[in-house]
């Protein structure tokens, strides 16, 4: 059976910062084209997605428009598409999705998000960002895939991240044949000594002018489990020179310093959910990196 791979996806309104695209909903759109083409293709029973499938919860209803047609599509083609919330998939990082889109669409039958989905030979294993493992009963006689929403990646993004080695994690987990990583945003494959694979195939859209972004071609795997074969399929993308502008040119502004959010944060002696809920719009309304999200959980977590 093959199965196409695809890692966070942050399907969004909102233009990243430094980004040329004036519609970047049919930006979005045409990639999303470009994976269905992929799957048709390869003639792959099912997309699995490693969350973070909307940058957040609530997203307006011309994304959820324009998104509803890519899942219907492929409903059409009887693809299924099995997913995972990441934290941005999530209201306040509470796992119930029933105020959310992920949860929308879960009611329409467009997308599973069951964690646990089998076919035949092949057992997948759907771990949502914030679970831990302990649930997990691998049938030994099966192929076995993991899909996780873990900060698994094979570098730091910035110094002291408390990040989980992309070859560690998969030596950890020795019952699987596959994992599939969301939550890190940048692509690494790992194969161990006896043919097990780790992998991460990075955010499906470019969201930030640094380095790692801007040297990346967006693509996607097609897993043939039979031969235990990866295929790299890249999205329809333009260079990033002709979607981003120059750093250079001052007339853009770059997302905000963490500097200037612990400004903002000084004289805060608790943070509350509605702090929260205030901290995660503003996230989304200036295109706020994850690194920068995170190192601002750790400080508010020490206070």
């Amino acid at each position: 059976m093959k199965l196409l791979l695809i890692s966070d996806c942050h399907v969004r309104g909102i233009c990243p910062e430094g980004r040329r695209d004036t519609d970047f909903l049919k930006t979005q759109k045409r990639k999303w084209e470009s994976v269905i083409d992929a799957a048709k293709f390869n003639d792959c029973k099912a997309i699995l997605q490693a969350g973070d499938l909307f940058d957040n919860p609530n997203p307006s209803l011309s994304v959820m428009n324009m998104f509803a047609e890519i899942l219907m599509e492929l409903q059409e083609l009887n693809i299924d598409f099995l997913t995972i919330p990441g934290q941005h998939d999530l209201y306040m990082r509470n796992q119930n999705l029933s105020n959310t889109a992920m949860g929308f669409f879960r009611e329409l039958l467009l997308l599973e998000t069951n964690e646990f989905i089998t076919y035949n030979s092949i057992d997948i294993w759907m771990n949502a960002f914030g679970r831990d493992y302990s649930h997990i009963k691998i049938d030994n006689s099966k192929f076995n895939i993991l899909v996780t929403h873990d900060m698994i990646g094979n570098s730091e993004l910035y110094p002291g991240q408390q990040l989980t080695k992309a070859e560690d994690f998969l030596n950890t987990f020795k019952q699987f044949d596959v994992i599939l990583c969301g939550d890190y945003h940048y692509p690494f494959k790992y194969k161990s000594k006896d043919g097990r694979l780790i992998l991460n195939t990075g955010c499906l859209l470019r969201l930030t002018r640094n380095e790692r972004d801007m040297n990346r071609k967006p693509f996607v795997y097609v897993l043939d489990t039979e031969i235990m074969k990866l295929r790299k399929c890249y999205i329809d993308a333009e260079d990033a020179g002709d979607i981003f502008i120059p750093k250079s040119d001052r007339s853009v502004k770059d997302e905000r310093s963490l500097d200037d959010f612990i400004e903002k944060l000084k004289g805060k002696e608790k943070v509350g959910l509605s702090y929260l809920s205030v901290l995660d719009n503003y996230y989304e309304e200036n295109d706020t990196s994850e690194a920068v999200q995170e190192l601002i959980t750790e400080v508010l977590s020490n206070e």
